[in-house]
């Protein structure tokens, strides 16, 4: 009895998926993300208005960015290109290859 109660309370860790996020500016900022072979896209480039724009698509994914990544990117950022490895939740990846979010 004790095994079944502990396996009804144990949940399944959320699959992450790793895609390869770049971001270039050109007429605005086009981001495109790729599958970790760094070859075969996932989705359609988006063209973004803002490097905003850039920044919350990166806070929406459970990315855990410490110093150094924060100021690489910022380092990215102010040379108008660059691209970071994401961990995306199954849902996240799935709403990415199917609409192009």
């Amino acid at each position: 009895m004790f095994l079944r109660s502990s396996i009804l309370a144990t949940k399944p860790e959320p699959l992450e998926i790793d895609v390869y996020m770049t971001y270039l500016l050109s007429d605005g900022w086009n981001v495109q993300f790729l599958e970790p072979n760094l070859k075969t896209p996932v989705g359609r480039i988006r063209q973004l208005g803002s490097i905003d724009k850039v920044k919350e698509l990166l806070a929406r994914t459970p990315a855990r960015l410490d110093l150094a990544a924060k100021q690489a990117i910022e380092h990215a950022i102010a040379r108008g290109r660059g691209g970071i490895y994401l961990q995306l939740t199954e849902e996240q990846y799935r709403k990415l290859a199917d609409k192009g979010v």
